[in-house]
């Protein structure tokens, strides 16, 4: 079988595949060193990166037959390589043309010519006929290979399993050998891989066939695994397969069966030595080497894929939020299959992602985490607390405080990030005032942290007093800036952007002395380059209504600035004009000229939101404007149009029909338009909304997905909590107004 091609007219990633029979006969030594390294050779050549070419078509069969061999060694190693060869072949849609593998891997290469030789398109063309080509190769192979399920190795058992539910094109034959290996499997990770392996048979197939004929036995089967008096990482992995494949046969008790399995998981860190293998000079060795590193910080085998079936369970389970809320406070009550730290970060995933109704019993254990643990898993808690908005009581402030005050702080960047930085943070979102006397004796001669600016905004008026300690590190940061003598002319280092926009976020009006000579020079560089205001000085110009009677004095600057060619500029100008003067002269020719400039970048597209919030802000005084605002109801992205329509909402109530419209239309269009809609409605409406979009408010706030979740759960992502908790209390407000 390995002598069947002139492998020397075949290629690989590196030129010829001459070199291929030479590894294909590694794999069979009984040197493990031997076949470790010749499979990381096959690896690195016939499927480096994943591609696939007339080599991996190829080495198809040898490597079949050698997993097939009972006298081979490391056999599951290669059913995980020919599985990772068929996922590829499934990547590319097959050409229009079929190919004869054999056609294929026969066909002589020019010893001159590698596959990246060719152009682009004969390129994609050559790859879809390799990928077309291992698919039916496979398609062969595997359909002789069920027999593996039944192996005496545990780990061939396991991999097989997957392998054949995955790419077998006889999906019902092994359905039913999978089903029936169920009664006699023993081996935990082995019935582990049966539980996974039947929930892949339960979906369509990449190729969107559908599931098998024989799925009710697939059902059943994965109901006796789901028992709990089974090995936990099998029940819980079952389980899973259950919630996404037939979540109506999904047991009602979930969660006890979880607080049952995870009850039986050896303690965290336990650990059951295996059998050591020799290092190689060989990336398999590497990432076996970091694989090890990984489990043990897992708490040991058992523990780790444990714990990785429970990840796939609250995934599965995905909106049943009840039943995931109720494994959360288990695992921070009693135990996690990787320690306490898992189930902390496992209550933030949920929190953070979903609107839990009731979250007060986990808010409280993590309360409770953070003021008795020790530090690393006291620094977890406090994450997540941030990181989900979730609201403090008066001890849990009280200890924050108290890590606070006594930490340590360097003076690099991140500074706030270890464990006292994230309690000053969670103290400054849950506008304790004492943060202001922790966090202003800080700042000097500190790395200036990146959100500085919100944690004012979180302050509120608690801010105005961290006016001094700001003012001193503005002039630092100024300092060094003109001790700088190889910064460019125009250039605005972080700590003075963060620090100026800081002091206006804190509304600090002793300060415009400062900031105002900053904005002159920007507009003075600006004028004289005939160029567009600095963006920075486009960010001040938004909150420039904040300084008071120092702001009111600038307005020569202001009205310079309406003359710009920065829309930016334009518009933030404007705004500050409004809002300190409320004269209209300058500001609504910005606004006209604005809108009617069709946006061709980013900056010029945030520059008309920007001037129709200010539309709406001013109400009538921009009535001249609602004829453009009717038609921009109607043109542009849905953000653009929700504006349009609010302004038009608030400065020709005539208008009101084609306003709602305009506003259900972007609502269902794109969720993130609705913290938006919702706080602008808030501002002007007075009497109920029409019917048909209280439905939609009511609708959002029965979603139990947080704003930006959309489902996609690979990976730890994370979501503005505290916008999501405004727009439901906007929605909430909105339906309350009389006659709602």
């Amino acid at each position: 079988m390995i002598g069947g091609p002139d492998w020397g007219t075949l290629r690989h990633a590196y030129g010829s595949a001459a070199d291929v029979p030479g590894m294909l006969k590694g794999l069979a030594s009984s040197d493990p060193v031997v076949r470790e390294t010749a499979l990381d050779g096959l690896y690195g050549s016939v499927h480096h990166q994943g591609d696939v070419h007339d080599s991996t078509i190829a080495c198809i069969r040898p490597l079949c037959a050698l997993a097939t061999d009972p006298a081979v060694e490391d056999r599951h190693m290669l059913l995980t390589l020919l599985g990772s060869i068929a996922e590829s072949a499934q990547c590319v849609e097959p050409p229009a043309e079929s190919l004869d593998p054999q056609t294929v891997t026969e066909e002589p290469a020019s010893p001159d010519t590698d596959d990246e030789d060719t152009d682009d398109e004969d390129g994609e063309m050559l790859s879809a006929l390799h990928r077309q080509a291992a698919r039916e190769v496979l398609r062969t192979e595997l359909a002789r290979m069920t027999p593996l399920v039944a192996d005496p190795d545990p780990a061939v058992r396991e991999r097989a399993a997957l392998l054949l539910a995955r790419f077998s094109p006889d999906r019902h034959r092994v359905a039913e050998a999978l089903s029936e290996r169920v009664a006699v499997e023993r081996d935990p990770e082995a019935r582990q891989g049966l539980a996974t392996a039947l929930g892949a048979l339960l979906r369509p197939t990449e190729a969107g066939e559908p599931a098998p004929a024989g799925v009710p036995a697939a059902a059943s089967a994965l109901r006796a695994l789901a028992a709990p008096d089974g090995d936990p990482g099998t029940v819980l992995t079952a389980l899973a397969a259950l919630a996404r494949g037939l979540p109506e046969q999904l047991p009602a008790d979930v969660p006890t069966r979880v607080a049952t399995v995870i009850g039986h998981v050896r303690p965290f860190g336990t650990t059951t030595p295996g059998t050591p293998r020799p290092g190689t000079p060989t990336l398999l060795s590497h990432l076996r080497t970091l694989r090890a590193e990984r489990t043990a910080d897992a708490g040991g085998p058992d523990q780790e894929r444990t714990s990785e079936a429970l990840d796939a369970l609250h995934t599965a389970l995905g909106d049943r939020v009840a039943q995931r809320h109720e494994m959360v406070l288990y695992g921070l009550r009693h135990s996690d299959p990787a320690g306490p730290q898992a189930a902390v970060r496992r209550a933030g995933d949920l929190y953070n992602g979903w609107r839990v109704p009731d979250p007060a019993p986990g808010v409280a254990l993590l309360h409770r985490v953070l003021g008795e643990s020790a530090p690393d898993l006291a620094h977890c808690a406090a994450t997540e607390l941030l990181d989900c908005r979730l609201p403090l009581d008066e001890q849990t402030r009280d200890a924050a405080v108290g890590i606070a005050a006594a930490g340590s702080y360097t003076t690099a960047p991140d500074w706030e990030r270890n464990l006292p930085g994230v309690c000053l943070q969670l103290l400054a979102a849950a506008g304790d005032p004492r943060t202001v006397d922790l966090l202003g004796p800080l700042l000097s001669g500190r790395a200036v942290p990146e959100r500085l600016p919100d944690w004012c905004t979180w302050l509120g008026p608690h801010a105005v007093r961290l006016g001094p300690a700001l003012a001193t590190r503005f002039g630092q940061a100024v300092a060094e800036l003109a001790a700088d003598d190889e910064a460019p002319e125009g250039h605005i280092p972080p700590p003075v952007q963060r620090t100026a926009l800081a002091l206006l976020a804190a509304g600090v009006p002793e300060t415009g002395e400062a900031l105002t000579p900053l904005l002159e020079a920007l507009a003075d560089l600006a004028d004289a380059d005939g160029a567009e205001l600095h963006p920075f000085g486009a960010q001040l110009l938004r909150d420039w209504h904040r300084l008071g009677a120092a702001a009111e004095a600038s307005a020569p600057l202001l009205h310079r600035l309406t003359r710009n060619p920065s829309a930016a500029a334009r518009v933030g100008a404007a705004h500050a004009l409004w809002r300190l003067t409320g004269e209209t002269t300058d500001v609504v020719p910005v606004l006209a000229s604005v809108l009617r400039t069709p946006p061709g970048t980013y900056a010029a597209e945030q520059a008309r939101h920007h001037a129709l919030d200010l539309a709406l802000d001013m109400r009538q005084a921009a009535a001249e404007l609602t004829g453009r605002l009717r038609e921009l109801t109607a043109a542009g992205e849905p953000a653009a149009r929700a504006r349009a329509a609010l302004a038009l909402l608030a400065t020709a109530p005539d208008q009101a029909e084609r306003a709602w419209a305009a506003l259900s239309e972007a609502w269902q269009e794109e969720r993130s338009v609705r913290p938006t809609v919702a706080a602008g409605l808030r501002g002007i409406v007075e009497t109920t909304p029409p019917a048909a979009f209280r439905t939609l408010l009511r609708a959002e706030l029965a979603d139990v997905r947080r704003l930006g979740n959309t489902g996609n759960t690979v990976g730890r992502r994370r979501y503005d909590c505290a916008r999501d908790e405004t727009l439901r209390a906007d929605c909430a407000a909105l339906l309350t107004v009389p006659g709602a």
